[in-house]
């Protein structure tokens, strides 16, 4: 009897305490499953394990995936990662939401030239994943040819980094490599390219970048909203996606002063003027 009894207690055990899995097998083959909170060792909680994650844990979790690659979907962030040309986007297992977020802030300020500058390339029909956005933008700025008031808004003017100067017209010509670009003047995306070193997650071996969502990004999230809200509550108590207004996406919209945002409250998108302040959030790819 007693023999039965410790049998019996055992397995109640096992049934009481959750079973918390690595995200990759031992071939390095990812399992990410939509709702999973990621851990900083590579490790995941899973949706249905949720409720039973521990303080240590959620002040290890890193965010909660919401999209997984499949070669068989025919959605656009699928059919982006297959026939993307950069390597790292076709690495991609995997796309997962941060912890947190940031209040009110810009796309870009007024005065500088990316504020009135249509970057197509980025627009919601080009770009399905933001990770390649903020390239995007410096490669097109850095080397352009700006007037003086332009050039010393847009760069760092430190003796290290003066710019060609043209004396006869007053242009100021930037080259690659000549001038050091002033993110701080792009909030958003500077929110983005910092968030790793602000939270101290610059070591995450399995994972790429912090980036900005593109439009595509901010649907997949939204057509998993139950499952990705319910382990953000899991983790973190304001992150209600649905309460806090619009998101700016990483889209350049048609207007060149404007950028897409989006709603999870209402499920749609739109635009805004660049220099509109707004909620932001960032997300990374898991490879």
């Amino acid at each position: 009897m007693k023999r039965y009894f410790l049998r019996f207690f055992s397995l109640l055990i096992l049934l009481l305490v959750p079973v918390f899995v690595s995200c990759k097998e031992e071939d390095d083959d990812v399992s990410y499953k939509v709702g999973d909170i990621v851990l900083l060792d590579g490790t995941c909680i899973s949706y249905s394990d949720r409720n039973s994650i521990t303080e240590d844990q959620k002040a290890a979790a890193v965010g909660v995936v919401y999209y997984v690659y499949d070669s068989g979907k025919k959605d656009d962030i699928t059919a982006y990662i297959r026939q993307s040309k950069n390597s790292d986007v076709r690495k991609i297992k995997a796309l997962a939401i941060t912890l947190k977020h940031q209040r009110l802030t810009s796309w870009a300020r007024m005065s500088t030239t990316g504020y009135k500058t249509d970057f197509t390339e980025i627009k919601a029909s080009e770009l399905k994943i933001g990770t390649e956005a903020w390239s995007v933008i410096y490669n097109a700025l850095n080397g352009k040819v700006l007037s003086k008031d332009d050039y010393l808004y847009e760069f760092d003017g430190t003796p290290d980094a003066e710019p060609l100067y043209d004396e006869e017209d007053g242009w100021y010509i930037t080259e690659q490599g000549n001038g050091i670009f002033e993110q701080s003047n792009y909030p958003l995306f500077y929110y983005a390219n910092s968030y790793a070193e602000e939270n101290s997650l610059s070591d995450i071996s399995f994972a790429g970048g912090f980036h900005i969502p593109s439009l595509a990004e901010f649907e997949k999230i939204a057509d998993n909203i139950k499952t990705v809200q319910g382990s953000l509550d899991a983790v973190v108590s304001d992150m209600s996606l649905a309460s806090l207004g619009r998101f700016w996406t990483s889209n350049q919209a048609d207007d060149a002063s404007s950028a897409d945002v989006y709603n999870f409250s209402t499920g749609s998108s739109s635009s805004a003027s660049k220099s509109t302040e707004t909620q932001a959030v960032t997300v990374f790819a898991l490879y």
